[in-house]
């Protein structure tokens, strides 16, 4: 089985957006889960801490450049009858616009700053 990770830049319908927004496809495993902290008032509102890994492509990889996985962060509003999907070694699929910051360790990390689509795949 292959996975792969695509960044697409989309355009924004906007005009006051920008006229690309970041997006990206992640299928992974779910290593933890636990309350979003930007939105404590709420139980629906968790966030999803995944390991991506990121797998050579044919044309598009160099045997010199080692591919450690990232640290992820999912934030996303996920409804009642769902919430007990999301739990550790579950695998999901996801997409949402994010960020990226440079941890005090010196490691990439991703940050989905909110799900536009997830879902749990079995």
């Amino acid at each position: 089985m292959q996975i792969t990770y695509k960044l697409v830049a989309m355009p924004s319908n906007t005009s006051l957006m920008p006229k690309f927004t970041n997006t990206i496809h992640i299928r992974d495993f779910v290593v933890d889960v636990g309350p979003d902290k930007y939105h404590e008032e709420s139980s629906n509102y968790v966030e999803i801490h995944a390991n991506v890994n990121i797998f050579p492509e044919e044309d598009f990889s160099d045997p010199s450049v080692i591919a450690e996985p990232i640290q992820t962060d999912i934030r996303a509003y996920v409804k009642p009858p769902n919430e007990m999907l999301y739990i550790p070694n579950a695998f999901f699929f996801a997409i949402g616009s994010f960020t990226t910051v440079v941890t005090s360790a010196k490691e990439l990390k991703i940050i989905m700053l909110q799900a536009l689509t997830i879902e749990r795949c079995d």
